[in-house]
């Protein structure tokens, strides 16, 4: 079985027929991104020793493809990819079978596919991690947003890691759906600042919808609210998409089960513009290896009003936090006057909370 790409240059009169794998293994679950003239196409192949996922690239709007490459590279079993791509970035995420439970991989390439970076295990759980291949990914102002869900023997959860520095390093993942029902098949949307996540879950006995987004790029996440509503089952697939937006509105679309009938339900909600005053910036250390994210609220910037700056450290190469920091916290004003200083600040663990009193100007 290979990968078989159908191109017709005449608007469907005529195909010309292409085979993408060029092996002799067994390959299947194809998925393809289109860039202009590039297209993007990652697969499964059986190996000797276990099952790979494979990537090739045409520059050519598919006349003529670059030969495969093996991403993951292992001997474990790796399938259901999931690809996107943007300028000359490439994403991709698969699930592994790592030692006897399912974890989510990545690998991204920086040159347009030509070459691919060391597989990076985003999950690093426990349990069996999973993706909803073609709506994992989400892109915006060079953030990379990945979700998936984790299955464990007490309920499943719908997890979320951030890359601001397109996939070089990623941020600890958080847990978006925290209840005790089983959250899975979750799905992403992202444009601009604003991120929509859906989900299914049965925490109410039946199969709902779930849905819950960002307003600001990740940094808060507002409440869960569950948009089918009903006592019947609401189903999401494993594939995906279904969920998108134009102008106005976010839309969502699922399974609907009454009886022995299966009906599609569409639900439409307005896109909210955001009334964060939050902003949060990314300091480098002198050395540049060690990185402050500061977080504070604009609406405390005020003249003989407490201001709270929390301070959160990690490392910059891998993202991962930084605990035992000494560090020295400092403020001036627009002309270079001293507001605050605080030297020799230690702490035990990655955070920390500095407050501010802003004199009157």
């Amino acid at each position: 079985m290979e990968i078989i790409l159908a191109v017709s240059k005449d608007h469907g009169d005529n195909f010309e027929i292409i085979n993408v794998s060029q092996t002799q293994n067994t390959s299947w679950n194809p998925r393809i991104f289109l860039q202009g003239n590039n297209v993007h196409i990652i697969w499964n192949e059986k190996m000797p020793v276990g099952v790979d996922i494979f990537y090739s690239k045409s520059e050519d709007g598919g006349k003529t493809f670059h030969p495969p490459i093996n991403l993951s590279s292992s001997k474990n079993e790796s399938t259901d990819g999931a690809l996107l791509a943007n300028e000359n970035r490439i994403y991709v995420i698969w699930q592994e079978k790592y030692n006897e439970i399912s974890e989510i991989f990545f690998s991204t390439s920086g040159d347009k596919g030509n070459t691919f970076s060391i597989p990076l295990n985003l999950s690093n759980s426990i349990s069996n991690s999973q993706i909803t291949r073609d709506a994992s990914m989400g892109f915006s102002n060079d953030n990379l947003f990945i979700v998936w869900y984790d299955e464990n023997a007490r309920n499943s959860d719908v997890y979320l890691t951030h890359s601001p520095s397109r996939g070089e390093w990623f941020y600890p993942s958080i847990n978006l759906s925290n209840n005790t029902g089983n959250s899975i098949f979750p799905q992403i949307l992202v444009e601009n600042d604003h991120i929509a996540i859906i989900w299914q879950d049965n925490t109410l006995g039946n199969n709902d919808v779930l849905f819950r987004q960002s307003l600001d790029l990740g940094t808060s996440f507002g409440n869960t609210i569950n948009i089918s509503d009903d006592n019947v089952e609401s189903l999401l697939s494993i594939l995906g998409p279904q969920i998108a937006s134009n102008t106005d509105e976010i839309l969502v679309m699922w399974e609907k089960t009454v009886g022995e009938n299966t009906n599609l339900a569409l639900k439409s909600i307005p896109i909210q513009t955001s009334t964060r005053t939050s902003q949060n910036f990314i300091l480098e250390s002198i050395k540049n290896n060690v990185g402050v994210m500061i977080s504070y609220d604009e609406s405390d910037l005020k003249s003989n009003n407490s201001t709270i700056f929390t301070l959160k450290f990690f490392d910059l190469e891998t993202g991962d936090d930084i605990d035992d920091i000494q560090y020295s916290f400092s403020v001036v004003d627009m002309e270079g006057n001293s507001v605050e200083s605080k030297y020799i600040q230690r702490l035990s663990d990655s955070s920390d909370i500095q407050e501010v009193i802003f004199p009157e100007v």
